[in-house]
């Protein structure tokens, strides 16, 4: 094919000299503006898939909120992946139905007939669909488990903040050598996950002894040092509940066993965070109060959960579950960090999905916030 020559015209002459010479290229030095948008170029870029601001943004967060928003653009990553495998379900449930009474009546025998060759390629096209089936969903699963072990990997607390309490059996009350071992473990756990630092021997002045004591009970645990101080000790004891029902009191945890076992160590030890930090209970009144519907509605828990008692009244509202909602007697404790915790601790995606508020309040109070 003949190539039709295209004669070009020619600019008037010092037209190139004019364009050059009139609008230089610059170079601006990046230097100053990556200083003033807190740039740094060393910093890994944010996660794949996030809007958390990426590099810029990223030097003038701080640890907290960088780690909260890390984990935020895990659960975004990990929602797109949901879609994709829930379309995979659906997929494969479609063609499971298909074949299902295929599959059911693969082991009948065959009759010795015209259709027996055509029954058996259906048989074994069924069985080959059937251990595809449970392949992919083998993949699909583990695919979950690996996404809920780094959601936890990402909340735990470094080693340095985590909790030092020590629990020891109460020889008065002990647990039976079985739960006691699990319990144990579930408290091993707990420590990964709590830097809230309420379990250090904090002191507080004796003027203030009183003032605590009422958030304990009415009893005074705590130890006199030698400057006139008071410190809380920072053991607690594991006895075995005689009510029927798991609880805290100021002596430590004791437990009803069961299959709920670990939910009820996170939940009553997380009693012992707002019992302990005053700035962390005053911060569950508010949460509670600010999430409690208008107007103000106080009930009765067993009214909606047979069991309970007579007295148990709670806060009608928007919260995780009816009992957070809770109210003791002068405010001496909440429902809030206890509920909260067994939630953060143990399905922490649902709980931030479903419950963000709620979710963002523990993480601050496990990464020590209000310490």
């Amino acid at each position: 094919m003949a190539l039709k020559m295209i004669k070009m015209k020619r600019l008037p002459e010092g037209a190139d000299r004019f364009m050059w010479n009139e609008f230089p290229v610059f170079r601006v030095p990046v230097e100053p503006y990556a200083r003033i948008l807190k740039f740094d170029p060393s910093q890994p870029r944010d996660p794949k898939g996030t809007t958390t601001g990426g590099q810029f943004a990223r030097g003038s967060r701080s640890p907290l909120e960088q780690k909260r928003r890390d984990f935020q653009a895990l659960l975004k990553r990990e929602a797109r992946e949901e879609v994709h495998l829930n379309h995979l379900r659906v997929d494969l449930l479609k063609k499971w139905t298909v074949w299902s009474e295929e599959i059911k009546n693969r082991k009948k025998p065959l009759k010795p007939d015209g259709a027996a060759a055509k029954k058996l390629d259906s048989y074994k096209e069924a069985k080959a669909l059937e251990d595809d089936f449970h392949r992919k969903y083998n993949e699909v699963s583990e695919r979950q488990r690996k996404f809920l072990g780094q959601a936890h990997e990402m909340l735990k607390v470094p080693p340095e903040m985590r909790s030092k309490v020590m629990f020891t059996d109460n020889p008065q009350n002990p647990l039976h050598p079985g739960v006691s071992a699990r319990t144990k473990m579930a408290l091993q756990v707990f420590r990964a996950f709590d830097g809230s630092g309420a379990f250090e021997p904090v002191k507080f002045p004796a003027e203030k002894l009183d003032e605590i004591i009422k958030i304990f009970g009415g009893e005074n645990p705590f130890v006199q040092n030698e400057d006139g101080t008071y410190s809380i000790p920072v053991s607690l004891k594991l006895s075995k509940a005689t009510s029927g029902r798991a609880n805290a009191d100021i002596a430590g945890v004791n437990i009803a066993g069961g299959n709920e076992l670990e939910r009820q160590v996170y939940h009553e030890v997380a009693h012992h965070i707002e019992m302990r930090r005053s700035e962390v209970l005053k911060a569950a009144i508010d949460f509670r109060e600010r999430q409690a519907n208008t107007p103000r509605e106080v009930y009765k828990l067993n009214t909606i959960k047979p069991g309970l008692e007579d007295d148990e009244i709670a806060v009608r509202g928007n919260f995780l579950d009816p009992y957070t909602g809770k109210i003791y007697r002068e405010d001496i404790a909440t429902e809030i960090v206890s509920t909260g915790v067994e939630a953060y601790i143990m399905d922490p995606v649902s709980f931030a999905r479903n419950r963000p508020e709620h979710f963002n309040l523990i993480f601050d109070i496990m990464h020590g916030k209000y310490r």
